[in-house]
């Protein structure tokens, strides 16, 4: 599969933070063979109408957009732009603690809670074979009856 992975442009820039997390989750990806892109909205001073055509060049499969405090807004609004034509996933701290927020804000959108690397290869190659999603660790999507969690978020110890 291919995944493009985004840091949305921030809407505090004095809180700049390079991406690192988006290197992490790629090598993860990269290691079980998939082709992964990276997307710095912000170094790239790209704004969501910029990236929508470099999405429709580069044909993902699935979507990965990391949000801290600083992105939250811009964040939400890219899932809202991509999330008609594409599987949209939010991570990172923001997702992490304000998941539902961010599912009723993006409603065909997952959340990956928690430490990403693990969740994110079972998402994809689940994705990728089409099978079931609901015991992912961490992983939560809406349903019919509300906010489904697959269970705890996996938090690595350093």
């Amino acid at each position: 599969m291919h995944v493009v992975l985004i840091q949305p442009e921030l809407d505090q820039p004095e809180h700049f933070c390079p991406p690192l997390g988006l290197g992490y989750l790629a090598s993860v990806l990269l290691e079980d063979g998939h082709e992964v892109s990276i997307i710095d909205m912000d170094v790239e001073a790209l704004n969501t109408a910029e990236v929508l055509p470099r999405l429709g060049r580069l044909s993902p499969d699935m979507v990965g957009i990391t949000s801290t405090a600083a992105n939250a807004a811009a964040a939400r609004r890219l899932g809202s732009a991509l999330e008609k034509d594409l599987l949209v996933v939010h991570g990172g701290p923001e997702p992490t603690v304000a998941t539902e927020d961010y599912l009723y804000a993006n409603p065909r959108s997952l959340v990956l809670r928690g430490e990403g690397e693990q969740g994110l290869s079972q998402l994809v190659e689940r994705v990728g074979n089409r099978q079931p999603l609901a015991d992912i660790a961490g992983l939560s999507y809406l349903t019919a009856s509300g906010v489904h969690h697959g269970g705890p978020a996996v938090v690595e110890s350093d």
